[in-house]
């Protein structure tokens, strides 16, 4: 079985609020009540963190360059770099040997 502390939660992308509440930081709260002992990366874009993320023991919050949208011809702009940026830069961070990633929506 794998312990608590052998996994790593990488939570990429921004905050989210909905009806005033930082729903990403309920997420992140939720893994810690669920997996307690295990490591959170929250690896944002967002220039601006909710300090209660400071509250949550180990957590991490990581800000990474907006790298951008894939354009592509005929669609609307594809989030795919930017995922793809916030996530490798979590994963460069992770010491455990398990990861999981999910998205902070």
């Amino acid at each position: 079985m794998i312990k608590n502390q052998d996994i790593t939660f990488v939570v990429q992308g921004p905050q989210i609020f909905r009806q005033g509440e930082n729903c990403s930081l309920a997420a992140v709260r939720s893994i810690k009540k669920y997996y307690p002992g295990a490591q959170i990366i929250f690896s944002t874009t967002d220039a601006v963190i909710d300090a209660r993320f400071s509250d949550i023991r180990d957590c991490s919050v990581i800000s990474v360059d907006d790298v951008g949208t894939l354009k592509l011809e005929g669609l609307n702009p594809q989030n795919s770099n930017r995922q793809i940026y916030g996530t490798f830069k979590g994963l460069q961070n992770c010491t455990t040997k398990w990861v999981c990633k999910t998205r902070s929506d």
